[in-house]
């Protein structure tokens, strides 16, 4: 796509503003994103839009480590962590907020979006499920290992299905 795909403009902004942006709008307490060479890019919208900035020092490492780095600068009395990649720009405030609210009812539960029985972004996993993980472990292998804890949430929201991984599906973002 020519560039990092979070740097990707859309309605006027890069995708990782409608992230922070949905994310400041919302209750969560705390946002905190992971960047690898993109930092000095970041750090002003994460100043711009309350978040706490943090440096995976391998940025080619896979989403895991990201998540781990996360974990490790987010507040110790954080109950759950939502993840959000950055190329989910049309998730809705009133989403995160039904997670958030879910969350506080079942704090033991893996919180997963659906939007027309399709799973989406993002997910709300408990910090215990999180913590003291690395190696080779993947938020899917969490989810299979906790099966039991997965809890669908329905939403009125095709944000949650509408990632950006190629120029096509950009494209029709774009329009």
């Amino acid at each position: 796509m020519g560039r990092p795909k979070q740097l990707l403009p859309l309605d006027g902004c890069p995708l990782i503003e409608h992230a922070l942006r949905a994310l400041a709008a919302s209750r969560v307490d705390e946002i905190v994103v992971v960047a690898g060479s993109l930092y000095d890019v970041f750090a002003p919208l994460c100043r711009k839009y309350r978040a706490r900035i943090v440096r995976n020092p391998d940025p080619a490492s896979d989403m895991m480590k990201s998540v781990c780095i996360g974990l490790s600068a987010a507040r110790i009395d954080t109950s759950g962590i939502l993840i959000f990649p950055a190329d989910y720009p049309r998730i809705m405030v009133e989403t995160i907020n039904r997670l958030l609210a879910e969350h506080d009812k079942s704090p033991r539960d893996i919180l997963v979006p659906t939007c027309g029985g399709r799973r989406g972004h993002p997910v709300v996993f408990p910090r215990f499920l999180l913590k003291g993980l690395g190696g080779r472990t993947t938020l899917r292998d969490i989810m299979r290992l906790h099966a039991a804890h997965v809890r669908h949430v329905p939403v009125d929201d095709a944000g949650i299905l509408l990632d950006i991984d190629t120029p096509e599906e950009y494209a029709a973002i774009s329009r």
